[in-house]
Formats: structure tokens, C-alpha cells, sequence
């Protein structure tokens, strides 16, 4: 959490922003200088580069929503039905682009393009040729306060994205080490490992958003782009690798405890290398020689157990070592000179929940506006506009009525204090000066608790509803009807966006975590019956995006979802062995070739669920017959013998979350010398 010290600067700095805007909104004579108010209040942010982004996404969704308000009003100007199902179109595509793009600056700017869109039309509708007058003054309020805000956050004890960055990589680091150690040493607290978990994968995830910032206000990250590019990629393969380790621990420690008491001195050996972040040679040799033959692992399937495990070690040593040469580079300003091609990273795509925010977004617009026409109520167009506003901010949350619930219980809060200030405040005062004070007074405490997680979803509302409820003008307007009329539109309209979700979007948590699940499974189908192999970093980032999702609402003590998430981390291992399978094809001998080709046909059917979970394992099972059938010794009949048991045991491992049968398989026992 952000020190006390700090919180202040910021909420010192974002208002001293506002006020900025203001007085220049009075000095130019605009007619809503509340908007060059309340946009540097949202677009405010902690670090510099943070604004800068959200800054350009903002400049851009406003031109594009008052374009669209100003072709819209001249299309149906004398057809309000026809000009609500334009509107109710652009934003409904707005926000399922927003949605969809997630995290990309770019959301956020689709977002405001559809709202914006909403705000000038129903301001100007009444009014057609005044629209574009309309149009240029909000879009010149608005970027007035952008501009303010990004001056003052530039200039003003700026705190750069740069910095925060490295801070992140250093914590992501350092946590990734402890995290192998301990999984080396077969240290076990499920609970604390989870949220230790959640918060690495976090950070990991949050490395390629500080990555894109810092881009903006921080010139030396722009040189380091590939060598961060390739951080990334290193700490997820090492969480996919320490996850594949405890899988096969666990089996060794349940089914053979002397083949897991016997191998762990060499993972505490390399488990004190990880812990002094020196390379180590010559342990990477000794490793490397203590993985079972192939011989040995057609002989006693727990050796093929031990060959993974083992394998998986000597892959941290690897791991480990790239991420310190990386971590210490980037610390240092300077990007290792044999970097390579940057790997690629890949964020999900929710398709389903992008289309459903749009449709309700664009229903509940049509809704309202039907009941504003059918009426004639002065204030319906205001109504209808704020459907669309909180129709949009929170189209991303899970349980979105009780989100729009809390934004109107918090904008019921905000009417009597705008109703102080514009009744009680600011007639008593005269002067920008006792304007700034008085608003200080409000604005400055409040502001302290926007940075805080906890509070933020809380407090914003209450300062952009407040904000925009008193108006700040020059010249203040004390008609009480039509503050009356405006609290009307606004109670009315955010509480049509709460019935409107609550019939629409009767779903909560467990209904984004099963899609999830499904879309881990529909990934590995995919993965099974692509043609050709993806890029492991790729799928591998892709995955983690999803399992962070999960990770994000699944508690660390929530017994009944634990199993999900350890499927889900379980399903990215899967992945890996399939991408090797479908790699490794060209190199396999006719029969080897025909039995992967087998096993990953199988796997297709198995993830997308049309095929039965035991005859899957035992085609699986049928197919390692065939491997050990193979004659000769060669690696490619050892790599296709090792996947497929990778494969087989994490699918018996998590049967729930791969729809099997619930009890694990053990493992068999070995096969006599003289059967061998």
C-alpha cells in the first residue's frame, strides 16, 4: 500500500491539476468547466507514464465519440427513435471492443468513445444545430483537462512507470527464487503458497502493463523492451516448470516415497544454487546424468516419473540462471548482448463477455430513451445518458448490479453534498481563490484514498458524482428545480443500469470462473488438433493470463475452488507436452509418430468433450504400450515415452477439472528384471 506521504502528493497534485483546468475553463469563458475537472480527477493516476497512456486513449475515444454524436444528430435530427438505435449500436460495439481489449490502452479509449458519444448527443438532441458548438466545447473541456493533468504529473515530484518497473522486476525475481527453493525442497503450505502464487503471477502479468507505461516516461525502457520481453517470458517458464515439479513430487511421495527420499539431496543441492545466484556447471552436468534411462523407465514406470521430475530440475537451473542475467541488465540500464528474438505474449480474448456488455449496454440505452420519449421528461435524455455511462464502467466486473448499486447508494451520498456546496458554499464566497479552498476542504482527503485499492472503487464514484452534480461555474446557477430535476435523472438513471444488469446479468463469480475453465479446455483442444505447433511463450503467456483471471477471484483459503486452480496450472503443463508432441513430430519413426498422432487425437476429443474421460486414459494407456513396444534406445522414443506419462499423470492428477473419474491412478509397480 502506497505510504501515507505519498497518497497526499498525489491527491495534492490531482487537485491543484483540476484547479489548473478550472481557472483556465474561466479564463477562456467555457461553458462547463466541471468536465475539465472531473476528466483530470479520472485520468489522474499515481505514475506519470500511467497518465500519459490513459491521457492519449482518452484524447482519442472523445473525438471519436463527438464525431459520432455530431453524425448521429445530423442523420435523426427529426427522428429521436432512429438516433437512440444509432447510439445504442456505436455503443454497444464500443464497449464489446472495450471489453474485449481488456488491459490495452486502447479499452479505454472505446469506452469513452461510446459514452462520449451519449453525453454530447442527448446534450445537443433537443438542439441539432447546436451540436457541433456542443461537441467542440466538451471535447475542449475535456482535453483541457487532460493536458493539466499530465503537466502537473510530469512536472510536479513526478513518479515514473520506469521505476515502478524495476521495483516489480526486482520483487518478481527474488519472490520466483524463494518460491523454487521451496518447491524444491519440498516445503508445503498449500494456503500460503497460493497467495504467495497469486501474487508472483500477478506481478508477472503486471510487468507487460508497467512495460507499455513506462515506454512513455522513461526513455532507457524503450532500449530494454526485448530484454523485459524476455524477463517475462523466463519467470513464466519457470512457474510452469516449478508447477510441473510438485505435480510429479506429490505422485513420488504418495505412491514411491523411496524414489522421492532419494532424489531429494540432489533438489536440495540445486535448491542452495537457485538461493546464491551463481551458475553452476558442473551441477547442471550432475543433474543432467542422474535422469533414468530409457531402459529404466520402460522397466518401472515411476522412473518416468523421476526422468520429469529431475528434468524439470535441471530446467530451473537453467531457467533461473537466464532471469538473474536478465534481472541484473535491466537493473543496470544495459540489455544483454545475446538476447535474441523477443518472444511473443498473448492475452486472452473473452468474446462471450465483450458481447454480453455490449447487448446490455445498448438494451438498457433503448430502454430508457423509450421511456424519455414516451414521457417527454426534460431530464430523460440525462437519464439515458448516465444508463450509458454506468452501463460502461462496469461492464468488466463479475457481478456488475452490485457494482451499479454501489454507484448509486454512493451518488444518493454525493446529492446533499453538492446541494451544501451550491447552496450554502459557494454563495457565501467570491473568488477563484475561496473556490480552490473550499473545494480543498472536500476534494484533498477524499483524493488521499483513490490510489488505495480498497477504497477506490468506493471513492471515485463519489468524487465523479459529486463533481458533476454541483457544477463548477463561473457564474453559478442556484434554480433549485433543475437541481432537483438533474438529481431525479441522475438517481433514475444509474438505478435503471442496477435493474437492468440485475435482469440481464444475473451471474456472478463462479459463472467467469467456469468460463474460464471452459476456455482452458477449448485452448488445449485447440492445441491438440492444431496442425502445427505454437510458440511456448505464447501459449504459455496466454495461459497464465487466464489462470491469473482465476487466480484474482479465487481466494487462497477457498477449499472448494483450490482444485480449479490447481487444475488450471496443471492444464498449462499439459499444454507444454502437447506443443512437444506436435514439435516433435517430424523427427518420431513411422509407428512413434502414428501413436503420438493417436494420443493427441485423443486429447482433442478429451478437451472438448466429446469423448469419455476413462476411455481417453485408457487410449492414453494403450498408447504408452505401443511407445514401449518400440525398439532401440533413441532420445525421441524417450521424449515421446515422458510427454505422454507428463500428460497422463497430470490428467489422473486433476480429474476433476478434466472431467475424469476422481481417483488418481498410482502408479504401477515395476516390471520384473527377467519380463524386462
Amino acid at each position: 500500500m502506497m505510504p501515507v506521504s505519498r497518497r497526499l502528493i498525489f491527491s495534492l497534485k490531482t487537485f491543484g491539476a483540476g484547479m489548473l483546468a478550472v481557472w483556465i475553463a474561466f479564463r477562456l469563458d467555457l461553458a462547463q468547466p466541471t468536465w475539465a475537472l472531473l476528466t483530470a480527477y479520472i485520468v489522474s493516476q499515481p505514475l506519470a507514464g500511467a497518465v500519459l497512456a490513459k491521457s492519449f486513449a482518452r484524447i482519442a475515444g472523445t473525438f471519436a465519440g463527438a464525431t459520432m454524436s455530431v453524425l448521429l444528430i445530423a442523420a435523426f435530427a427529426d427522428a429521436r427513435e432512429f438516433f437512440v438505435l444509432g447510439l445504442a449500436l456505436w455503443v454497444g460495439a464500443c464497449l464489446y471492443t472495450s471489453v474485449l481489449l481488456r488491459e490495452a490502452p486502447a479499452s479505454y479509449g472505446a469506452m469513452l468513445a461510446g459514452y462520449t458519444a451519449a453525453i454530447i448527443g442527448f446534450a445537443a438532441v433537443d438542439a441539432p444545430l447546436s451540436v457541433f458548438d456542443t461537441a467542440v466545447a466538451r471535447v475542449t473541456e475535456i482535453c483541457l483537462g487532460i493536458l493539466c493533468a499530465t503537466l502537473v504529473s510530469r512536472v510536479v515530484l513526478p513518479i515514473t512507470a520506469g521505476r515502478v518497473l524495476k521495483r516489480t522486476v526486482a520483487d518478481s525475481v527474488e519472490a520466483a527464487r524463494a518460491w523454487a527453493a521451496d518447491v524444491l525442497r519440498g516445503v508445503s503450505d498449500e494456503r500460503a503458497a497460493l497467495a504467495d502464487r497469486r501474487k508472483l503471477l500477478g506481478d508477472i502479468m503486471t510487468i507487460d502493463l508497467l512495460r507499455a507505461q513506462a515506454r512513455l516516461d522513461t526513455p532507457e525502457v524503450r532500449r530494454q523492451d526485448d530484454a523485459l520481453r524476455h524477463l517475462q517470458a523466463r519467470l513464466l517458464s519457470l512457474a510452469s516448470i516449478l508447477l510441473s515439479i510438485q505435480d510429479r513430487l506429490r505422485i513420488l511421495l504418495r505412491d514411491r516415497t523411496g524414489r522421492a527420499a532419494g532424489l531429494a539431496p540432489l533438489m536440495a543441492e540445486v535448491a542452495d544454487a537457485v538461493e546464491s545466484r551463481e551458475a553452476d556447471t558442473a551441477l547442471a552436468e550432475k543433474v543432467a546424468a542422474a535422469r533414468p534411462s530409457l531402459a529404466e523407465m520402460k522397466r518401472d514406470p515411476a522412473h518416468r516419473i523421476e526422468h520429469i521430475l529431475v528434468a524439470r530440475t535441471g530446467d530451473v537451473l537453467v531457467a533461473t540462471a537466464d532471469m538473474e542475467r536478465f534481472s541484473r541488465a535491466l537493473l543496470r540500464g544495459a540489455a544483454p548482448p545475446d538476447l535474441g528474438p523477443a518472444p511473443g505474449l498473448a492475452r486472452y480474448r473473452d468474446h462471450t463477455q465483450a458481447l454480453v456488455a455490449g447487448l446490455v449496454a445498448a438494451l438498457a440505452l433503448c430502454v430508457t430513451a423509450a421511456f424519455w420519449i414516451g414521457t417527454g421528461w426534460a431530464q430523460g435524455g440525462n437519464a439515458a445518458t448516465l444508463v450509458v455511462v454506468v452501463c460502461s464502467l462496469m461492464a468488466t466486473l463479475d457481478d456488475p448490479a452490485a457494482g451499479a448499486l454501489g454507484f448509486l447508494k454512493l451518488s444518493a451520498v454525493a446529492l446533499p453534498i453538492a446541494a451544501l456546496y451550491d447552496y450554502a458554499v459557494f454563495p457565501a464566497i467570491d473568488g477563484f481563490p475561496l473556490l480552490a479552498a473550499s473545494l480543498a476542504l472536500l476534494l484533498v482527503p477524499l483524493g488521499m484514498l483513490v490510489p488505495d485499492r480498497r477504497y477506490a472503487p468506493k471513492v471515485m464514484p463519489l468524487i465523479m458524482s459529486t463533481i458533476a452534480i454541483m457544477g463548477v461555474q463561473s457564474r453559478p446557477v442556484l434554480a433549485f428545480e433543475s437541481f432537483v430535476n438533474a438529481s431525479l435523472a441522475l438517481i433514475f438513471g444509474i438505478g435503471a443500469a442496477v435493474v437492468m444488469f440485475a435482469l440481464l446479468r444475473p451471474l456472478g463469480v463462479d459463472w467467469t470462473v467456469r468460463r474460464h475453465v471452459d476456455g482452458i479446455r477449448r485452448d488445449l483442444a485447440s492445441l491438440a488438433a492444431a496442425p502445427a505447433a505454437q510458440d511456448h511463450g505464447r501459449f504459455a503467456s496466454h495461459m497464465f493470463d487466464r489462470i491469473n483471471a482465476l487466480i484474482t477471484r479465487i481466494g487462497a483459503e477457498d477449499l472448494g475452488h483450490r482444485a480449479i486452480l490447481q487444475g488450471s496450472l496443471a492444464a498449462l503443463r499439459i499444454g507444454h507436452n502437447i506443443l512437444i508432441l506436435r514439435g516433435g513430430m517430424d523427427g518420431f519413426a513411422p509407428a512413434p509418430r502414428a501413436a503420438a498422432e493417436q494420443a493427441l487425437a485423443t486429447l482433442a476429443r478429451l478437451f472438448a468433450g466429446r469423448d469419455d474421460g476413462a476411455a481417453a486414459l485408457d487410449t492414453l494407456d494403450a498408447v504408452t504400450g505401443q511407445v514401449l513396444a518400440t525398439d532401440g534406445d533413441d532420445e525421441t522414443t524417450a521424449t515421446l515415452l515422458v510427454t505422454i506419462t507428463g500428460i497422463r499423470s497430470s490428467l489422473a492428477e486433476h480429474a476433476g477439472f478434466f472431467r475424469l473419474a476422481p481417483a488418481p491412478t498410482p502408479v504401477p509397480a515395476p516390471i520384473p528384471e527377467h519380463a524386462a
